[in-house]
C-alpha cells in the first residue's frame, strides 16, 4: 500500500531546518490517519487474507509495523 504522504514532501523546500522534526511528525500523523481510514473498512476475514501463500496478510503487516515501532 503506497502512502499519499511521503515524508520528503513535508521537509523539502524548508528554509528553517528547525521546523523539520515538526514537519516529519505531521507527515507521520497524516500517514497513520490515512492508513487507519483505509484499514477501517476491512473486516477480519479480508484483513487476514493473503494475496499469495508466501506473502503476509494486511493484518500481519500491521502487526509487524506495530511490533517494530
Amino acid at each position: 500500500m503506497k502512502t499519499n504522504y511521503p515524508i520528503n514532501h513535508f521537509v523539502e523546500n524548508l528554509e528553517d531546518e528547525s521546523a523539520i522534526p515538526e514537519k516529519i511528525a505531521d507527515g507521520i500523523r497524516k500517514t497513520v490517519e490515512d492508513f487507519a481510514g483505509r484499514f477501517a473498512g476491512l473486516d477480519e476475514v479480508k484483513a487476514s487474507q493473503k494475496t499469495q501463500p508466501d506473502k503476509w496478510s494486511r493484518k500481519e503487516i500491521l502487526g509487524h509495523l506495530i511490533d517494530s515501532a
